[in-house]
């Protein structure tokens, strides 16, 4: 390309920018390398190197007037897409709401700092506090961080999980399993911590001073013999976020019922942990 075709190319993308109000008389990336390589082909008359050459090729497709109406192109049909299917917010929250009760638990569970814990095996913090804030007071969302959050196993599995059908309903009686309440000791006392600090944080949005709540931690190991059998009632369908991504992570509350009522009037378990009541009780 010719030092002139060079030069107009670049006076288009600057004038472009100019007019949507752009200062492009920084040193910024790349109004300084524009200037530079206009002042060699006018000023100084001389022909781009072969890298400069490229450099302006890939700049000016993604700096021209074109590529910046095309984006904004794609921004609104992403916009309204976003604002016509629930589902994908939907989706998205479970996602958000996963995370932010994971790193409560870490803080409030296993007493690790107080400021704001994070699940660094998913996504990077400070992406995620950008998206997470946004999406929290604003409800919107780019739709290239929705790919970036939602292009990940612990995303897909748990949206996979969530999407399917409650295999148990609301007063529905069900049985426990046992087993579980005691392999999985530690997995529910993190979900009644979670659901004494899960309405606190919704109402501030921000990080809560684990001193602030009183969790009275459960004993279900000492509350179970061999010879008991668990049933409870189905009082609710996701009282808080899954703490998990596994199959059947979708969280219930449940009553329990007989003679450890007492014990536990209230229990948030996994409905992988339940089963059906048997026939004979």
């Amino acid at each position: 390309m010719s030092q002139e075709e060079n030069a107009a190319r670049i006076d288009a993308i600057i004038s472009f920018h100019k007019s949507v109000g752009t200062d492009t008389d920084t040193e910024r990336w790349p109004w300084g390398f524009l200037r530079s390589l206009r002042s060699q082909c006018t000023d100084r008359n001389r022909q781009l190197t072969r890298r400069q050459q490229e450099v302006l090729d890939e700049v000016s497709l993604k700096w021209s007037k074109e590529a910046f109406e095309k984006k904004a192109s794609s921004e609104a049909m992403w916009k309204t897409q976003l604002d016509e299917v629930p589902e994908i917010k939907q989706q998205l929250r479970w996602v958000i709401d996963s995370l932010n009760a994971s790193s409560l638990v870490d803080m409030f569970a296993y007493g690790k700092r107080n400021d704001w814990c994070f699940r660094k095996d998913v996504i990077e913090k400070g992406f995620w506090t950008s998206v997470r804030t946004r999406f929290d007071i604003d409800g919107e969302v780019k739709k290239r961080d929705f790919d970036r959050l939602m292009d990940n196993k612990f995303s897909k599995s748990l949206v996979k999980a969530m999407q399917s059908e409650c295999k148990f309903n609301v007063g529905q009686l069900v049985a426990i399993r046992k087993e579980k309440l005691i392999d999985q000791k530690n997995k529910i006392d993190q979900y009644q911590t979670l659901s004494a600090c899960w309405p606190l944080f919704q109402e501030h949005l921000e990080v809560i001073n684990p001193t602030l709540v009183d969790i009275n931690f459960l004993s279900i190991q000492k509350n179970i013999t061999q010879s008991q059998d668990l049933f409870g009632m189905v009082i609710e369908h996701d009282p808080v976020p899954s703490l998990s991504n596994a199959a059947g992570c979708r969280p219930y509350r449940i009553m329990p019922v007989g003679d450890w009522q007492q014990a536990v009037p209230m229990l948030i378990v996994e409905e992988r942990w339940l089963k059906k009541m048997p026939k004979k009780v």
